[in-house]
């Protein structure tokens, strides 16, 4: 039984996804005892989340990647949006809302592809249902990075995904599109 590099690829993204997406950022049992005895390991420590964080908001990129290049569809790109940010059951999660590391790969997901999304009636669909998800979720008390995040995202939304220049005298970047 042959198996094409397509399906293999799309099957090691889906393990990726399905298998070692981490509930926290925080480190596991053998990454603390591999930092025990070790000066810094506060300093060592934080280096290591912002690492775990990093590659997690790569895959997300990679994923919006993938989806841009047609090989993934808007129905999976639902899912892992689902999996992200929506809330099941009556736990605290709806409560509280999804971790902060999930909502940052939901705008970064959402960044990386909302452009081309918004080009179709289904995906303008799919990013009216995102842009209502990030309007709940910005009302709940998130650390102003991930407010902040979400907010940008809005606003490339609302700017129909052209980047403008951050700061006044910095160069404009008028007609560049996120997802290009």
């Amino acid at each position: 039984n042959k198996v094409n590099f397509h399906q293999a690829f799309i099957n090691k993204l889906q393990d990726e996804f399905d298998h070692h997406l981490p509930q926290k950022i925080e480190l596991t049992d053998e990454e603390r005892a591999g930092l025990s005895g070790r000066n810094g390991e506060t300093g060592v420590t934080g280096a290591l989340k912002k690492k775990k964080k990093g590659r997690l908001l790569a895959f997300m990129r990679l994923i919006g990647a993938v989806f841009l290049r047609k090989t993934l569809s808007s129905k999976i790109v639902r899912e892992i949006v689902n999996t992200l940010v929506i809330p099941k059951g009556n736990g605290a999660r709806q409560r509280r809302g999804p971790p902060e590391h999930f909502v940052e790969c939901f705008c970064t997901l959402v960044e990386s592809m909302g452009g081309t999304l918004d080009t179709t009636p289904t995906g303008k669909d799919l990013m009216d249902e995102f842009e209502g998800r990030l309007k709940e979720l910005i009302k709940l008390p998130y650390d102003a990075l991930v407010v902040s995040a979400m907010q940008a995202v809005l606003k490339l939304r609302a700017d129909k995904w052209v980047v403008q220049s951050p700061q006044p005298g910095h160069p404009p970047v008028a007609g560049k599109r996120m997802d290009m």
